[in-house]
């Protein structure tokens, strides 16, 4: 397989090529690839590309030219066009790797699907979660390393697999012990709980309203707070037991101030990771968005067949 630089958009729509604060094109040439081709079922999203970039567009993989073939690929597409195209991708040996939008599949056995060929072909596969990239990351996993969590709460709108989903996979990455659908705990057919250790569960509560759109994760330590606000915005406050509760939290001390903005950059391409894979890592982090499948296929269907049951 040969060393590329080139970089294949598969869906040139707003995430892909125009209309998010940061595209799948505008990261590609931040991270210093050469975008040589776009693919869009769509011909007005084809014309729009190609006579803004003067890069060559297609219908579909089966029309790209054999030399692009060794390159990067990244897929923004519809949920329910990606497993094809993934397939696809990962049925030949010469991409270099491939970036793909989340949730990657429809359900749970697609995404099985993707992770045996993956593991077959040896082909890095990443799933484009910012969060679990950036820097922030890390500097809260090192924050909670030596604290236990007293409890925990996600307020999420849009919708479970659109918005909630995000916070699940958050969390999937930073306890460990959150491992396969009987994690989560369905209250009624719109909230549940997920547990995250051996008695402790995190209520996802949903926030429907045409006029919002809003999220919130508070988590609750032994000696701190750590509030993440919009999914992106990071603040962890030590608890001050001696502070009167009215000043909770913008009194407390902060010891840590971060976001996510810069995940997306980060996750598009760290080159290194893709050219010198470590395979093992590739598969724990495909693992976790297949355990987000697994929960996110855990519905409140099968909640109202247990009740009927009981």
């Amino acid at each position: 397989m040969k060393s590329s630089g080139d970089m294949v958009l598969i869906g040139l729509g707003r995430i892909g090529f125009k209309g998010f604060p940061q595209t799948h094109y505008q990261c590609a040439i931040n991270n210093n690839l050469k975008v040589v081709a776009g693919i869009d079922s769509s011909p007005d999203a084809r014309v729009r590309f190609t006579s803004e970039t003067g890069i060559p567009s297609y219908e579909s993989l089966s029309e790209l030219p054999d030399q692009h073939w060794s390159s990067f690929f990244s897929v923004a597409t519809a949920t329910d066009a990606s497993f094809e195209i993934l397939a696809e991708l990962l049925s030949r040996n010469e991409p270099q790797g491939i970036l793909a939008e989340k949730p990657f599949c429809s359900n749970v056995v697609q995404s099985q699907q993707i992770l045996t060929l993956q593991e077959f072909m040896k082909i890095p596969l990443r799933i484009n979660y910012p969060r679990q990239y950036s820097r922030a990351m890390s500097d809260i996993k090192s924050l909670i390393a030596n604290n236990n969590l007293i409890a925990g709460a996600v307020i999420y709108s849009s919708g479970l697999r659109e918005n909630g989903s995000h916070f699940i996979r958050l969390l999937c990455g930073l306890f460990p012990s959150v491992m396969s659908y009987q994690n989560i705990d369905w209250i009624d057919s719109a909230r549940f709980r997920l547990q995250v250790g051996d008695d402790l569960k995190i209520d996802f509560v949903p926030l429907e309203s045409p006029h919002l759109h809003n999220s919130e994760i508070r988590l609750i330590f032994s000696d701190f707070i750590i509030s993440i606000r919009d999914g992106s915005k990071v603040e962890a406050r030590r608890i001050d037991t001696n502070s009167p509760i009215r000043k909770w939290p913008h009194d407390l001390e902060l010891i840590l101030e971060a976001d996510f903005s810069d995940g997306f950059e980060y996750s598009y391409l760290d080159q290194s990771w893709w050219r010198s894979p470590n395979l093992e890592s590739i598969s724990e982090e495909l693992k976790l968005d297949q355990l987000c499948n697994s929960l996110l296929d855990a519905t409140p269907i099968q909640y109202e067949s247990k009740a009927e049951e009981n």
